[in-house]
Order: C-alpha cells, then structure tokens, then sequence
C-alpha cells in the first residue's frame, strides 16, 4: 500500500523482486504512476510480468489486499494504519515513522533537533 508523497518509497520493495518474491502493489491515489514506470522498466529489463500484481484501488480495496497477503507494508495516516497496528504480517508507515539521517555535524545533538 504505497503513499502519493513520496517517490523514495519504492526502493523498499523493488529487492523483494530480485529474491523472486511476488509482488502486489496498491499505489497511492494521487501518484499511481511511478509503481506503474518502476514495474513496466523491470518488464523490460526481462523480469516476468507475473510477478506484479498492481491494484489501483480505494481503501477498501487496500483493506481486502491486506487481509490476502502473507506479509505487507503499509503508508498512511493514523486512521489508515490503526487498523492493522497489532497485525504482525503488516509492517506500519505512517505519522511518527519518518526517518532523518544525521551527518556527523549533529549526530551527538539528535536530542536536540527540532521536528
């Protein structure tokens, strides 16, 4: 279940692709077509198209996705992600999992950096 906002988030599940995993993607409402490029380039490149499964879908759609796979990864607000919080096959992205990464210059003041 990918998010309309951020692009960088599909390098998360372009590697399960190389270890021949099968893939089912909900893009973002908003940006469904960077997954859309990202699979058609690796179509091309020779990877199988019966690896993809891409569902342009609604939340309820995300819903019946979610309760189908083994294990999935999951962008969105509070709303979205409360549901599936406790689910231990659904890895959670959303407010409050952001990342930053801090060159040696603030490394040791973390503590101190504003958000």
């Amino acid at each position: 279940m990918l998010p309309s906002n951020s692009p960088g988030v599909h390098s998360l599940w372009i590697p399960a692709v190389a270890l021949k995993t099968p893939i089912v993607l909900k893009p973002g409402r908003e940006e469904p077509w960077t997954p859309y490029r990202v699979i058609e380039a690796l179509c091309a490149a020779g990877f199988p198209r019966q690896a993809f499964g891409f569902y342009p879908t609604d939340h309820a759609g995300a819903g019946v996705l979610l309760q189908r796979v083994s294990r999935a990864m999951l962008f969105g607000d509070a709303s979205t992600t409360k549901p599936w919080a406790h689910d231990p096959r659904v890895e959670i992205h959303g407010p409050g999992y952001s990342k930053i990464i801090l060159g040696d210059d603030a490394a040791e003041e973390w503590e101190n950096i504003s958000t």
